[in-house]
């Protein structure tokens, strides 16, 4: 084949692509522009979560998303949620739109993605919002007592050694109109490579038996704090009863739920009477 002929064939070849391209119907690319950003909340009616633990549920509100094509105002849009870790965002770890913390969520801020989808169109580009991170993901720890002697030991939940602990017991005086906390004993420890620790609570006001959990109004702070690992929120641990007698552990030594919804003696029964709530 000469050179004439090879041009004369690359000629063609050109103007037949062309009238192709030409004859073929135009296809215009949806362009879905995302307005609002989703909000990670939790509980009823929905609020932004202050801490976030191992456990809880985390919903993606998506209320104040839309998408729009402004090739198409009559364009609808169908959405997906996915939740991801902050560091992490092209790893999906949930499709819902709630989503519950586990144990591999530990140190991560989680956020969620809702992305937009617009319907009937074949090649359409999908686009996301992305929402504020959440509070970091930390574990539940858990506390171990034996009514009325000094020592107290617990856990933080995960397995990280290094972690300090400060423990911080108050007793209840009567005063008027509002009766006050007095811290009476402190106590220290440092966790092993489980994220365990034992601690023995020293009198700060007196009577080495001062530094004892037991007694009715008792509120025993625990607080997690620098090291290695992901702290857990404080939490002041409290027992109380409907009367002075009332008050009693469950056998020799009762383990306090990481809730303080429940005390559990070493035979697994229950005491309502050990109560827990977070810190202010």
């Amino acid at each position: 084949m000469n050179t004439y002929e090879t041009v004369v064939r690359s000629v063609c070849a050109a103007l037949t692509a062309a009238l192709l391209l030409a004859l073929s119907p135009s296809v215009a690319l949806a362009t879905v522009v995302p307005s609002g950003a989703p909000t990670i909340t939790m509980g009823y009616p929905g609020s932004a979560p202050a801490t976030l633990q191992v456990g809880q549920t985390v919903t993606c509100n998506t209320s104040s998303v839309t998408f729009t094509d402004s090739a198409n105002t009559a364009a609808t849009f169908q959405t997906s949620v996915n939740w991801y870790h902050q560091d992490l965002p092209t790893t999906s770890i949930g499709a819902m739109p709630s989503y519950t913390a586990v144990t591999g969520d530990i140190g991560f801020h989680l956020v969620c993605a809702v992305t937009g989808t617009e319907v009937g169109v074949a090649n359409a580009t999908d686009e996301s919002a992305l929402s504020a991170p959440s509070p970091v993901v930390a574990p539940v720890s858990t506390l171990t007592l034996t009514q009325y002697s000094p020592q107290v030991s617990g856990n933080l939940g995960q397995a990280s050694s290094g972690m300090n602990v400060t423990l911080t017991l108050s007793r209840g005086t009567y005063a008027y109109p509002v009766p006050m906390e007095t811290p009476v004993a402190t106590g220290s420890a440092t966790t092993d490579g489980a994220g365990s620790w034992t601690a023995t609570l020293k009198s700060t006001v007196g009577p080495a038996d001062e530094a004892a959990f037991g007694l009715l109004g008792d509120q025993l702070l625990v607080h997690y704090y620098s090291g290695s690992g992901t702290p857990p929120p404080d939490v002041t641990y409290s027992l109380n009863g409907p009367g002075f007698a009332s008050v009693q552990f469950l056998g020799d030594s009762s383990t306090i739920s990481p809730d303080g919804g429940r005390s559990l003696s070493p035979t697994g029964e229950q005491d309502w009477r050990a109560r827990a709530r977070p810190s202010r």
